[in-house]
């Protein structure tokens, strides 16, 4: 009896090989956003990977946070030169000891673009990644049908102004 021929693992190393053969979704077309004017090489190449990885399934305000994310990243990049020449901790002209402004810039847009990855659906803390655009908005008009106590914000701001 033939053996059957198992699909290859994306972690092997053939499974690897294999993807770097591969051709490059290229062929699909990059929009035209505002903001890209402002990005550099590093910068264009990442908010294309981004928006080839889905492209049917970004909405224009998850196109503007894909260009905000990218122009963060070319930032980071631009800093981790100034970074490895800073020490993480420096005295300061009054003579006190702290942290480095640059590092702690560095920290700030690293914090910066994990949010943005959060809100694209790209990352999460709980281990469950939505798109943004799947997520629907909560309404504050009608309550769920099935929740007993469950009432509007209309309703309950009728009902604490007595009016």
């Amino acid at each position: 009896m033939p053996r059957k021929q198992h699909k290859t693992r994306n972690d092997s190393l053939t499974g690897l090989r294999q993807a770097a053969q591969a051709d490059e979704p290229a062929s699909v077309a990059v929009p035209d956003v505002a903001g890209l004017e402002v990005l550099n090489d590093l910068g264009k190449r990442t908010f294309a990977n981004l928006y080839r990885s889905a492209p049917d399934k970004w909405t224009e305000a998850d196109l503007n946070m894909i260009v905000e994310l990218a122009f963060v990243t070319q930032q980071m990049a631009d800093n981790r030169i100034l970074c490895m020449m800073t020490p993480a901790i420096v005295t300061h002209v009054n003579g006190s000891s702290g942290r480095s402004p640059i590092h702690a810039h560095q920290q700030e847009m690293s914090r910066q673009m994990q949010a943005l990855a959060r809100d694209l659906g790209l990352r999460c803390k709980d281990g469950i990644a939505l798109a943004a655009s799947a997520t629907k908005p909560p309404t504050t008009a009608e309550p769920e049908p099935g929740s007993g106590n469950v009432q509007s914000f209309e309703d309950f701001m009728r009902e604490a102004t007595g009016g």
